[in-house]
């Protein structure tokens, strides 16, 4: 059993007990008298002092001080401070709560608010399949007709060489008009054709040339049928480049995912005040909308991707949690029982998500202690020797320890005065 303190004195005799009840009764009428007369004393002692000898007044000046002690001690108001610690226990409680948006104050809800952020992202990437390209060289050359005034022919792919020795092909059939008069001279007929090199590479970008057809070798029209150009071949290649790849896709949106929901939760907390509380089970992101401006195999050696999301959670302020769980007490609490709202412990985990709500598990710790009628405990504790207090109170279920301060401190009983009685309750400590 707790050991009980007192701030007390040994109990009087019983004449001394009627004594200070006498004192105790004419207290408030006789005291200015007394203060009265003590500071008469005071003054005939000053005077005999000022005409003593020295041994005399320094007797006298002691005297004196005593004197004043003894005015500052009477001045003090009878006053009881008494405290009291209250047997205690820890009660636990377990409830399921729902944090739900647009309904607060009603019974087993917590008052909700849906927080959402939306974040897009972008980003250039480096491709990283390859593969050869490679173009064939291509230009315009004007094939002459000097053979005759017939038109000639040429089948699609006919073959010219350059005086280079590089070949290239019609790439479609053309007809090459015969010769015509023309100011009375005969002369070639002629026809812009496009030629395409046979093969593909750098090499076949030449420059101005001269050109015959093999297929008329060993004919008279072998000479009479040639082509010139006036322009540079282009085109000719035979290079490795990048192209998109599928994986390169794949990983670009793997990488703006990670980043835009990263970014999502870091806005989010950011959005919150210090008070705000969201768990982090509740949270929940969603990728609205990737697309990038290259689709897989378009030669290209970097492409831009973007990617937009959403992040969102309903949450709740602290205090709001612990208006719920000290409400909750209240309730499952009897009438005679308090609790120490300081004690409060509260502890919540994540049940069940959703869109307009989520799901708690809310477990409760408390101090919990009878409650104590300060009024009635006055009445009974008034004008009583602070001796008798324990003997009053030991069987009283619900205290477990008590101290009385009294004012002034030789005072041996408590307060006549009600309003002078001052009652705390020192739970937990």
């Amino acid at each position: 059993m707790r050991k009980k303190v007192f701030d007390i004195t040994p109990p009087h005799t019983a004449g001394q007990a009627n004594q200070t009840e006498m004192d105790r009764t004419n207290q408030s009428n006789s005291g200015g008298a007394r203060l009265r007369q003590i500071v008469l004393s005071g003054i005939t002692m000053l005077r005999k002092i000022r005409c003593g000898s020295l041994r005399g007044r320094i007797i006298g000046l002691i005297g004196l001080l005593g004197l004043i002690g003894l005015i500052y001690l009477i001045s003090f108001e009878h006053k009881t401070e008494i405290e009291i610690w209250p047997k205690t226990e820890i009660a636990e409680f377990e409830v399921e709560a729902e944090v739900v948006v647009d309904k607060s104050n009603q019974e087993g809800f917590i008052s909700g608010e849906l927080l959402e952020v939306e974040n897009s992202l972008s980003r250039e990437f480096s491709s990283s399949g390859t593969f050869l390209k490679e173009g064939k060289a291509k230009g315009v050359i004007r094939v002459y007709n000097n053979f005759s005034q017939t038109a000639q022919v040429l089948i699609a792919t006919t073959r010219f060489i350059s005086n280079t020795g590089k070949l290239f092909r019609t790439p479609k059939k053309v007809v090459i008009p015969g010769m015509f008069y023309e100011e009375g001279k005969l002369v070639p007929g002629l026809v812009d054709i496009e030629v395409l090199a046979s093969e593909p590479g750098e090499e076949y970008n030449i420059g101005p040339a001269t050109f015959s057809i093999p297929g008329f070798a060993g004919t008279e029209r072998y000479t009479a049928f040639y082509g010139k150009s006036f322009s540079a071949m282009t085109g000719g290649a035979r290079t490795e480049v990048f192209r998109v790849v599928e994986k390169d896709l794949e990983e670009a949106e793997k990488v703006l995912t990670d980043k835009v929901l990263s970014d999502g939760r870091i806005d989010l907390e950011n959005k919150i005040g210090s008070d705000f509380e969201i768990l982090e089970e509740a949270v929940e992101q969603e990728v609205m909308e990737f697309f990038t401006f290259s689709d897989a195999g378009q030669e290209a050696e970097t492409f831009i991707a973007q990617i937009k999301a959403k992040t969102r959670v309903i949450g709740f302020k602290k205090s709001d949690i612990v208006d719920f769980s000290r409400i909750y007490v209240e309730t499952k609490l009897s009438e005679n029982q308090k609790f120490k709202e300081e004690s409060l412990e509260i502890d919540y985990s994540f049940i069940d998500p959703g869109v307009e709500e989520i799901k708690l598990n809310v477990k409760i710790k408390v101090l919990v202690y009878l409650d104590i009628d300060k009024e009635g405990l006055k009445k009974r504790l008034q004008s009583r020797n602070v001796s008798e207090i324990p003997d009053i109170l030991k069987d009283e279920p619900g205290i477990s320890g008590v101290r009385v301060k009294n004012r002034p401190f030789w005072a041996r009983r408590v307060a006549d005065d009600l309003e002078r009685i001052e009652i705390n309750i020192r739970v937990g400590g």
